[in-house]
């Protein structure tokens, strides 16, 4: 991918990518910091949302009562998750 890259940029193989600070939402990091994932690391929904929904999705489109009662259940797991990710991540 670097190849094509340089190629494109008309630039040295030879680059040492990893001495360049990057653009990263505004503000310049590293390169460790720019190209490592982030969203593997950390769970924005409690873990309970993911065992629920998995055993819960088979349901979904059977009945409007069903549909709507499982929703209202993830809006609420989702906001308790949401406020603690808040809480945590500040």
């Amino acid at each position: 991918m670097l190849d094509k890259i340089c190629n494109f940029l008309q630039e040295e193989k030879n680059l040492k990518w990893n001495d360049f600070e990057y653009d990263l939402y505004g503000s310049l990091k590293n390169y460790k910091e720019t190209f490592t994932k982030f969203d593997d690391s950390v769970y924005f929904l409690p873990k309970i949302f993911f065992k629920i929904f998995n055993r819960l999705n088979k349901y979904y489109f059977k009945n409007f009562l069903i549909d709507f009662t499982l929703d209202v259940i993830f809006q609420i797991i989702y906001l308790i998750g949401y406020f603690n990710f808040k809480k945590n991540y500040k």
